[in-house]
């Protein structure tokens, strides 16, 4: 039985050359800085998806090439940003799921604030750390526990 949500899909279109991508979710929050995005690439994802709660923000991209190139080969299996990115002609060349909610040509400034591993809430989803996420083009779901597909 499914004992989850579903995030409308409209909001986060595909990027990047994985449409469909699963894993457990790995939470943080933040507004218009990429600090703590870059830092949370950097490690071992293990099949994992970033969830980045950056607050709705269209003023900036929190997420671009560089950092997806190290998710990519970091073991990530995708990332969701409640925001913006950058470089989407090369991330659409990368072998890694992602969604925003549009582009935007700025970056975002390095001023280093955010929570990890807390609550985020997306288009009226609430998703914690641990959980699964489920991509693909028809939406994202969000499950509590891990689903046999």
């Amino acid at each position: 039985m499914f004992d989850g949500t579903l995030v409308q899909s409209d909001f986060f279109p595909d990027i990047g050359q994985r449409q469909v991508f699963s894993g457990p979710i790995a939470t943080l929050k933040l507004f218009e800085d990429n600090i703590f995005v870059r830092e949370y690439l950097e490690e071992k994802g293990d099949g994992r998806v970033l969830v980045v709660d950056g607050g709705g923000s269209l003023r900036c991209a929190i997420l671009g090439c560089n950092p997806v190139v190290q998710a990519q080969n970091n073991g990530w299996a995708g990332i969701v940003v409640n925001g913006c990115i950058r470089d989407v002609d090369e991330i659409n060349g990368c072998d890694i799921g992602v969604r925003a909610l549009a582009s935007h040509p700025v970056r975002a400034m390095n001023k280093g604030g955010g929570e990890r591993h807390v609550p985020v809430s997306i288009a009226g989803t609430r998703i914690c750390d641990g959980e699964w996420l489920y991509a693909d083009t028809d939406g994202i779901l969000v499950s509590k526990t891990e689903l046999s597909v």
